[in-house]
C-alpha cells in the first residue's frame, strides 16, 4: 500500500499540540498512532492479498495511473509558473530597453551641449577674468553637468548589464519550458501505456468474477472491506479529534457538492439484486473533473481500495467522515488538512468502473447519511 497511508509527523504533532499535551506525551501518542496505522495497513493488505491476481494487478496499474496523473498536474503547474516568469522577464526587457533609449537621448543631448560650448570653455572662463560671482556659478554649473553626464553613463551601463542578464534568464527559462514539455510528453506516453494495460486487466478481472460465478458476492465482499476500513479508521483516529470553528453538523443543508455532475446512482437505491443498497451517491462527470472537499477536515485515508479504487476519506470531527471514491488521481496525503472547496482529487473510473464517476458518501460512525440533506442544492438527474 502507498506510503501516503501514514500521517506526516508535522500534522500529527499539530493535532497533539492542540490538545495541550506535554512533549513526552505527544511523542508517545505519535508512536502509538503510527504503530496502530501500521497494524491496520498490514491487516488490510492481508485481506486484499487474498483477492485474485487480476484484481491485485488492477490495483497496481490504477495506482500507477493516479501517480502519473498527479505528476502531470505538477508538470502543468511548473509550466504555468515558467510561462509566468517568461512573461515577467519580457515585460522587464521592454521596460529596460525603453529606459536605455531615454538615457541615450539624454546623454546625446549632453554631449551636443558640451560640443557647442567648446572643449576649453571652462579654461576660457578662468582666463577671461569675468565677475567672480558669475565665474563661480559657471564653475558649479559645469561640475553639475559633468556629474550628470557621468551618472547617465553609469546608468546606461547598468541597464545594459541588466538587459544582458534578462536575456540570459529568458533563455534559461525557455530551455526549462522545453524540458518540461519533453517530460510531459514522456509522462503522457507512459500514461497511455498504463491505461492500455488497465483495459487488459479489466478483462481479466471480469473473467475472474465470471469464473467464480457470483458477482453479487463480489459486491458484498467489497462492501465488507469498506466497512472494516471505516471502523478501523475510527478506532485509530479516536484519540486525535478534529476541531473545527463550526461543527460539521451545524452546516447541514448548507454545503456545496464536491463537483457538478449527473446523478447516476442514489442513496438508498437497491443494488446486488436487493441484497445491498447504495450508502452514497454515484455522480457522473468528465474524467479529470476536480473533486473538492465539502468542509474543513483532515485526510484520514488516501489510497486504493477494492471496489472504490483510489479513495479519499476526510475526517470532520464528532464521528463524521466524507468518502470520495473512483478517483483518477489523488492530490492529498494522510494527515493533511483541507479547507472547504479545496481540490483533493480528480474524477476517474478506478476500481474497475466502466465510466468516470465520483462515489460520494457521508457517514457518522457506522451510519451512512443521506447526502442530499446536507447540500444547499440538488444534482442533475441522469
Amino acid at each position: 500500500m502507498s506510503t501516503r497511508f501514514f500521517a506526516p509527523i508535522a500534522a500529527i504533532l499539530l493535532v497533539a499540540a492542540s490538545s495541550g499535551l506535554p512533549a513526552a506525551d505527544e511523542e508517545a501518542e505519535l508512536e502509538a498512532l503510527r504503530g496502530r496505522m501500521t497494524d491496520m495497513r498490514r491487516a488490510l493488505e492481508s485481506d486484499q492479498g487474498k483477492r485474485s491476481a487480476a484484481e491485485t494487478e488492477l490495483r497496481k496499474v490504477e495506482t500507477d495511473i493516479g501517480e502519473r496523473n498527479a505528476a502531470l498536474r505538477r508538470l502543468r503547474d511548473q509550466q504555468s509558473e515558467t510561462a509566468r516568469r517568461i512573461g515577467e522577464l519580457e515585460r522587464e526587457r521592454v521596460a529596460v530597453e525603453a529606459r536605455i533609449g531615454v538615457e541615450r537621448d539624454s546623454l546625446a543631448a549632453q554631449v551636443r551641449a558640451a560640443y557647442v560650448t567648446g572643449r576649453n570653455e571652462r579654461l576660457k572662463l578662468l582666463l577671461n577674468q569675468q565677475d567672480p560671482a558669475h565665474l563661480g556659478r559657471m564653475v558649479v554649473y559645469y561640475d553639475y553637468f559633468n556629474r550628470m553626464r557621468r551618472d547617465t553613463i553609469a546608468s546606461v551601463s547598468a541597464d545594459l548589464a541588466r538587459l544582458n542578464a534578462v536575456a540570459a534568464e529568458q533563455e534559461t527559462e525557455a530551455m526549462r519550458q522545453r524540458q518540461l514539455e519533453q517530460r510531459q510528453s514522456q509522462e503522457l506516453d507512459k500514461l497511455e501505456q498504463a491505461r492500455a494495460r488497465r483495459a487488459e486487466v479489466l478483462v481479466a478481472v471480469d473473467a475472474s468474477i465470471r469464473a467464480k460465478g457470483d458477482a453479487i458476492a463480489e459486491m458484498e465482499t467489497q462492501a465488507a472491506t469498506l466497512e472494516k476500513l471505516v471502523e478501523e479508521l475510527r478506532e485509530v483516529l479516536r484519540d486525535f479529534p478534529v476541531e473545527a470553528d463550526a461543527p460539521f453538523a451545524d452546516v447541514k443543508g448548507q454545503l456545496a457538492w464536491p463537483l457538478r455532475g449527473r446523478l447516476l446512482r442514489d442513496f438508498g437505491q437497491p443494488r446486488a439484486q436487493g441484497r445491498l443498497k447504495w450508502d452514497g451517491v454515484l455522480v457522473g462527470a468528465a474524467p479529470g473533473t476536480q473533486v473538492k472537499a465539502v468542509y474543513h477536515g483532515r485526510v484520514a485515508y488516501a489510497d486504493w481500495l477494492t471496489g472504490l479504487g483510489l479513495l479519499v476519506i476526510l475526517e470532520h470531527g464528532d464521528g463524521y467522515l466524507t468518502l470520495y471514491g473512483h478517483n483518477e488521481s489523488v492530490f492529498k496525503s494522510v494527515g493533511e488538512w483541507v479547507a472547504p472547496g479545496e481540490t483533493i482529487a480528480e474524477v476517474g473510473d478506478s476500481g474497475g468502473q466502466a465510466q468516470p464517476a465520483l462515489y460520494f458518501e457521508i457517514r457518522r460512525g457506522r451510519q451512512p447519511q443521506n447526502p442530499h440533506r446536507w447540500f444547499a442544492d440538488g444534482l442533475a438527474l441522469r
